[in-house]
């Protein structure tokens, strides 16, 4: 799972479609994703951050919403702790007992207000607003035995 992701991820186009709604929170709004799989061999991380603005149409032969989008990412971002020693994870044996915290940074956009047109002409995104850091933490305990 999380070697498929780190092949899809880059190329996946996700955001909340062409109708935000009143609140700005349609398909789960703009929302921007830290720690995300990237290609780009100068950062030398790997890692880059992810901004769902899309306002293409969600669903099949669409885009992604950023709900949907949050909903994999975390699942990806529990996987890499929970197999990387350095992050506090690593898969202990069944009678031992590891803690586990999985931190997942994102940060969601309120009131994007300009809707542009990408340069080639195909689909829409949105720019603008100001930005909310969220943080979320999944704490976990193995004691399997």
């Amino acid at each position: 799972a999380v070697g498929m992701w780190q092949v899809i991820a880059f190329g996946i186009s996700c955001g909340p479609g062409p109708n935000l709604g009143p609140e700005h929170l349609e398909n789960g709004g703009v929302r921007s994703f830290d720690n995300t799989p990237n290609y780009s061999y100068n950062t030398g991380s790997g890692t880059t951050t992810t901004t769902c603005n899309g306002a293409s149409n969600v669903g099949p032969n669409g885009i992604l919403s950023s709900s949907e989008y949050q909903v994999l990412n975390t699942a990806y971002q529990t996987i890499q702790t929970a197999l990387n020693q350095n992050q506090g994870g690593g898969m202990p044996a069944l009678n031992s007992s590891k803690n586990m915290v999985v931190n997942i940074n994102q940060t969601f956009t309120r009131n994007p207000t300009t809707e542009y047109t990408y340069p080639n002409g195909n689909g829409n995104y949105y720019s603008g607003g100001s930005s909310i850091p969220i943080q979320l933490k999944i704490s976990s305990v193995n004691d399997a035995e």
